[in-house]
C-alpha cells in the first residue's frame, strides 16, 4: 500500500511543476484603461496589470495590491489573470512630465523608454488625422515637429470635437505615455502612444490657419443644408400667403358685406323715413307756427323720425369704416369732422398733426369706431356744442389722438356699462385691447376728453 501511494505522489509531480508559478505586486495606480487593465507604479518598475475582475473601477493614486501570473508582452512585464485588491487612496502620481522635441530623441532611444512607461505626461503637437475604432477608441495621429506619435481616447470624441480635430489644429495633450513593440531591431524607431483618458485631455490651440479652415468648414457645412434651408423658409412664406390671401378674402367679403348693408339701409330705410317725414311735414303748419293740440302728436313722430334718420346715417357711415381704412387717416377724419358738420349743429373743429400716411385696415377700423362713439356719446349724452378732434406725434411710429368735447362731465370710474343696456364705453375698450392701444377718459369741470396712444 505505501509502495502504491508513492507511485501516486511521484506521477503527480510534472502536474505540479507544470502549474503557473503566481506573483505580487503592490504600488501606485497610474492609469486605468476601461477594458481591464491597468498600469501600477512599484518601487523599480511600472507593471501592466491584466485583471480577470472584469472593468477595474479604479482611479490614479488608489493603492493596490495585485496577484497574478507574471508574463512578458512587448517587452515588458505585465501580470495576465490577476485579482487585485485597493488598499488606499494615499498612493503619489508622479508629475506630469512636459515632452518636446529635444526630449523625443531620448524617448525614442531604444532602451531608455522604461523611464516614461506608464507616466502622465504633456505634449503640443498637430493633428494629423482622426479614425474612430469599432471598440470605443479614437485614435489619431499627432505630428511633434516632425515626429509622428499615436495618441488614443478612451471613447469616442464628440462630434464637435472630432469635426475640430478633422481640421488639423494644434493642441496640447495630457495622458500617459504607452511604448509598443520597444523589442525591435537596432536603429529602428519604437513607437509610442498616448492614451488620453477623456476629452478634457485634448486642449485646442486656434491659430489663424486652423481659424480660416474651422470658417471654410462650416461655411460648406451651411451651404449643404442651404437647400433644405431655402425650402423651409418658402414653405413658411407660401403657409403665410396662403394664410394672408384668406385673411384677405375673408375681410373683403365682410367689407362686401357690410357695403351692401348700407347701401340697403340708404335706399331703402333712409328713404322711406325721408318720405314719411315730409308727408308728416305737409301736415303741420308751412309757416313754423306752433302746430295745434292735436298735431302734437305728429309733430311728435316727426321728431322721433329725424333721431332715426340721423341714428341710420350714423350707421350707415360706420358700416363703410372698412371702405375708409383704405384712405389716408387725415382725409379720412376731416370727413367725419366735414359730416358731422353739415348734419349737426354741433361746433366741430380738428388739429391733425403728425398722422402715419397709411394705417392697418384692422387697426384703422377700431380707431375710427372709437372716434365716432365718442363724438356721438358727447352729442347724445354730454349735451356737447363743441368737439375738437386733434393729434400729434409722440415719437417714432406713435402718436396720440384726442377727442374733447364741453359737454357735461360724467364719473369715468362709475358709468353705466352692459348691465345697464350701455355699451359705447365697454366697446371702445374692447377695440383698444383688440387693437392694442392704449385708450383713457378724463371729465372734469366743463371738458371731457378720450385720448388714445397709438403705436403703429
Amino acid at each position: 500500500m505505501k509502495r502504491f501511494i508513492s507511485i501516486l505522489a511521484l506521477a503527480a509531480l510534472p502536474l505540479y511543476a507544470n502549474e503557473p508559478q503566481t506573483e505580487s505586486v503592490r504600488g501606485t495606480v497610474l492609469y486605468c484603461q476601461a477594458w481591464q487593465f491597468f498600469l501600477l507604479k512599484t518601487e523599480d518598475r511600472v507593471v501592466r496589470v491584466q485583471t480577470k475582475q472584469g472593468a477595474p473601477e479604479l482611479s490614479p493614486g488608489d493603492l493596490v495590491e495585485a496577484r497574478g501570473v507574471p508574463a512578458r508582452r512587448n517587452g515588458r512585464i505585465t501580470v495576465e489573470a490577476a485579482r487585485y485588491e485597493k488598499k488606499g487612496e494615499n498612493g503619489v502620481v508622479p508629475e506630469t512630465q512636459s515632452i518636446g522635441p529635444k526630449d523625443l530623441p531620448r524617448v525614442f532611444d531604444e532602451g531608455k523608454t522604461s523611464d516614461l512607461y506608464g507616466m502622465p505626461v504633456r505634449l503640443k503637437a498637430r493633428v494629423l488625422n482622426v479614425i474612430p475604432r469599432d471598440w470605443a477608441f479614437t485614435d489619431f495621429d499627432i505630428d511633434c515637429e516632425g515626429a509622428v506619435i499615436s495618441a488614443s481616447l478612451q471613447g469616442y470624441a464628440s462630434k464637435e470635437l472630432s469635426e475640430k480635430l478633422s481640421l488639423r489644429p494644434n493642441v496640447e495633450l495630457e495622458g500617459f505615455l504607452i511604448t509598443l513593440d520597444i523589442d525591435l531591431p537596432e536603429g529602428e524607431v519604437p513607437k509610442i502612444d498616448i492614451r488620453l483618458p477623456d476629452e478634457n485631455a485634448i486642449t485646442i490651440i486656434p491659430d489663424a490657419a486652423f481659424k480660416r479652415r474651422f470658417v471654410a468648414y462650416k461655411a460648406s457645412k451651411a451651404a449643404r443644408y442651404a437647400p433644405w434651408l431655402l425650402l423651409v423658409v418658402v414653405a413658411a412664406l407660401s403657409f403665410k400667403l396662403y394664410r394672408a390671401h384668406q385673411t384677405k378674402s375673408r375681410l373683403q367679403a365682410v367689407i362686401a358685406e357690410r357695403r351692401r348693408m348700407a347701401a340697403d339701409l340708404h335706399d331703402s330705410i333712409e328713404q322711406h323715413l325721408a318720405g314719411a317725414r315730409l308727408y308728416l311735414d305737409s301736415m303741420l303748419p308751412e309757416d313754423g307756427s306752433p302746430a295745434p293740440e292735436e298735431l302734437k302728436p305728429v309733430e311728435l313722430v316727426r321728431d322721433i323720425l329725424v333721431t332715426a334718420k340721423r341714428e341710420i346715417r350714423e350707421t350707415i357711415w360706420n358700416l363703410r369704416i372698412d371702405e375708409l381704412t383704405q384712405k389716408r387717416p387725415k382725409d379720412v377724419l376731416m370727413s367725419l369732422v366735414q359730416k358731422l358738420a353739415s348734419t349737426t349743429a354741433v361746433r366741430v373743429e380738428a388739429i391733425l398733426k403728425g398722422l402715419p400716411e397709411i394705417l392697418p385696415e384692422a387697426l384703422f377700423s377700431d380707431i375710427l369706431y372709437v372716434v365716432q362713439e365718442s363724438v356721438t356719446n358727447a352729442i347724445k349724452h354730454g349735451k356737447a356744442t363743441r368737439i375738437l378732434i386733434a393729434s400729434d406725434a409722440r415719437g417714432p411710429k406713435k402718436f396720440e389722438l384726442r377727442i374733447v368735447n364741453n359737454g357735461t362731465p360724467f364719473d369715468t370710474q362709475h358709468a353705466l356699462g352692459p348691465e345697464a343696456g350701455h355699451f359705447g364705453l365697454s366697446g371702445m375698450r374692447e377695440r383698444a385691447r383688440r387693437s392694442g392701444f392704449a385708450i383713457s377718459l378724463a371729465s372734469k369741470r366743463h371738458t371731457t376728453s378720450v385720448r388714445l396712444e397709438i403705436k403703429t
